[in-house]
């Protein structure tokens, strides 16, 4: 990884590889089209278990403060939206 790469997106970098080596195609930065709108997702990972497709989302909040309620609620919204199977919202800061 690059050294003038941004933390944020180093965040989302280490939390892709730690997916990936889990056994997931982990990607960061991915536009996944939902039945009502595309979405931007910080970290989107596939597992294939036999025949079924699991899919991750992963939200990266690398802030100075708590994330907020109303950022897990939108989170879970883009969950529902594009038929997400396992979300996962990280903090450095806290809930």
């Amino acid at each position: 990884m690059s050294g003038d790469m941004p933390e944020w997106k180093r965040y989302q970098e280490n939390v892709a590889a730690v997916l990936n080596a889990a056994g997931l195609q982990a990607s960061t930065d991915v536009s996944v089209g939902g039945a009502r709108a595309t979405h931007d997702v910080d970290v989107y990972g596939m597992l294939r278990i036999g025949a079924l497709d699991v899919t991750w989302l992963a939200e990266c909040k690398l802030m100075r403060r708590r994330v907020e309620k109303s950022h897990v609620l939108t989170f879970r919204e883009v969950m529902q939206d594009v038929g997400g199977d396992l979300g996962l919202v990280l903090s450095e800061s806290g809930f």
